[in-house]
């Protein structure tokens, strides 16, 4: 019996080529060097498929991640189109917690709008939060991860707020906060701030896209705040009017 065995390129084994036959000394040198040619050939092929293999995988994985950034963008403009649709603020604040809401996959959301009057800062949520906070609740600057936010006028992303001493427990599951300024001309108007119960979950792209909400956000807000300016305004000239 006899037996040769060869796959191979450039030192790195990349398999086996094994011709066998029922007679002893059946291959010859010449046999070796064509087997040896053969293999040669063959672990080019091996290593051509392999390398075809990777590519294509990458391929695939940029083209994944181009479309999910088209969708992302196709569903970022028609979020911020309807955002920007109302002028009325309870409305406006409605659209912007439901559309943060899906944008984000879940990821529960509160806005936190300067009162007028008092210029304190008052939380817009559709639930009720830890520390007694609900709808409507003036919220303490100088604490959590939103005091720090108003205070600095700075995106804030905290991957995992059980590392982060700023933070102050509003939802009992969060793992992960962002919150992020609402700037109208230099000035601060409010905060959007969202929770998840997922470490990590803001990522680079996400923190893109929300910053981007975010603006469309401060302008809907803006412009809420002087439609009920001029409302007010125009009833109580309407009622001078009547009374006069």
């Amino acid at each position: 019996k006899a037996q040769i065995s060869v796959l191979g390129r450039r030192l790195r084994v990349v398999g086996a080529f094994n011709i066998e036959s029922t007679r002893p000394d059946a291959f010859s040198e010449e046999d070796l060097k064509l087997v040896s040619a053969l293999a040669e050939q063959a672990a080019i092929a091996v290593i051509n498929a392999e390398k075809y293999s990777t590519v294509d995988a990458k391929l695939k994985e940029s083209m994944l991640k181009l479309e999910e950034k088209v969708r992302v963008m196709r569903m970022l403009f028609e979020v911020t189109s309807f955002i920007t649709s109302s002028l009325d603020m309870d409305e406006v604040l409605s659209n912007i917690m439901g559309k943060v809401k899906e944008v984000t996959g879940g990821a529960e959301c509160q806005l936190l709008i300067r009162d007028e009057e008092s210029g304190g800062f008052i939380i817009h949520t559709p639930f009720e939060l830890s520390g007694g906070l609900s709808e409507g609740s003036r919220v303490n600057e100088d604490d959590g991860i939103t005091g720090w936010v108003i205070r600095n006028k700075k995106i804030l992303n905290i991957p995992d707020v059980t590392r982060d001493g700023r933070y102050s427990c509003w939802i009992p599951d969060t793992k992960s906060e962002i919150a992020i300024p609402l700037m109208k001309e230099r000035e601060l108007i409010g905060v959007l701030n969202i929770e998840s119960p997922r470490t990590n979950a803001f990522d680079g792209d996400m923190v893109d896209v929300l910053q981007v909400l975010a603006a469309h956000a401060a302008s809907a807000v803006y412009n809420a705040v002087i439609f009920e300016k001029y409302r007010k305004t125009r009833e109580r000239l309407e009622f001078s009017n009547y009374m006069a």
